[in-house]
């Protein structure tokens, strides 16, 4: 897993995207992020943002994990609201280092 293989090494940076953009993704790697976190369902407070549900999120999420390369990438399912079945069996299929 590749986010297990960086944390054995030393300090990681952890980036939390305020939002689910891929050239916010990609500012981030630039930058030094070694792990990039997305959300669903929910509202970042640091941000103000709103997070849609897994199927209004999905295609921006593909466009971050193919932007971020080998940059592990993590999913926030929500807070109160969490995903269905079905959308569970879509994340858990997706490829997400953790969640």
């Amino acid at each position: 897993m590749k986010l297990l293989n960086i944390l054995r090494e030393d300090f990681v940076l952890m980036v939390s995207l305020p939002r689910n953009c891929p050239e916010l993704a990609r500012i981030a790697v630039d930058a030094g992020a070694q792990c990039l976190k997305v959300h669903i369902n929910c509202h970042h407070f640091a941000s103000d943002t709103t997070f849609r549900s897994w199927k209004e999120e999905r295609s921006v999420i593909e466009e971050i994990k193919a932007a971020c390369g080998k940059v592990p990438l993590g999913l926030v399912t929500g807070e109160t609201t969490q995903p269905g079945i079905p959308d569970l069996e879509e994340i858990t299929e997706f490829g997400f280092d953790f969640w």
